[in-house]
């Protein structure tokens, strides 16, 4: 817990624009580490199940299970030669095959995320959150349309196991 002293030493707030993502520990065929920048990442929740234990007239709260859903979504901006849906698309096609319906062992596609959260400078990394063991579960539709002039945004939901922030 933080006391006033250490509060008013904060010199420079971190910036929520500041930041990259990258996969680590990939080294499958053509999916190797990657990098890059995204639109939007929301950090994951940390959660605990509540217990109440009822006893007579009053009630006693113990903490539980973890409770988080250990999923992050992502919004990605893409180039025209597609590099992030193609890396994407082919990182589902390893999990789980379209056409034999077979899949692989989850150590071969399972990676690291590592959010590196950057200084004002963005030359320094800052801290970093690693979820452990993530895979992509749903990579969303992409809509294209001759009314729109915006870059290509691609929502992609990941799951996780493990969460270190450092």
């Amino acid at each position: 817990m933080a006391n006033i002293q250490e509060v008013r030493s904060i010199n420079t707030p971190q910036k929520s624009y500041m930041w990259e993502v990258e996969v680590q520990g990939l080294s499958t065929g053509a999916l190797q580490n990657f990098a890059f920048y995204a639109k939007t990442v929301s950090l994951p929740q940390s959660a605990v199940e509540q217990i109440i234990v009822n006893h007579k007239a009053s009630r006693t709260h113990f903490a539980g299970r973890d409770a988080a859903a250990h999923t992050v979504t992502m919004t990605l901006w893409d180039d025209e030669a597609q590099t992030i849906y193609k890396f994407l698309n082919d990182w589902m096609q390893l999990i789980h095959n379209e056409v034999t319906g077979s899949s692989v062992s989850r150590d071969l596609y399972v990676a690291d995320l590592v959010i590196k959260l950057k200084d004002s400078a963005d030359e320094n990394v800052t801290g970093t959150i690693t979820l452990g063991h993530a895979f992509p579960m749903d990579l969303a539709e992409i809509a294209l349309s001759y009314d729109a002039s915006e870059p290509v945004e691609i929502s992609v939901t990941f799951s996780y196991d493990e969460k270190d922030v450092s």
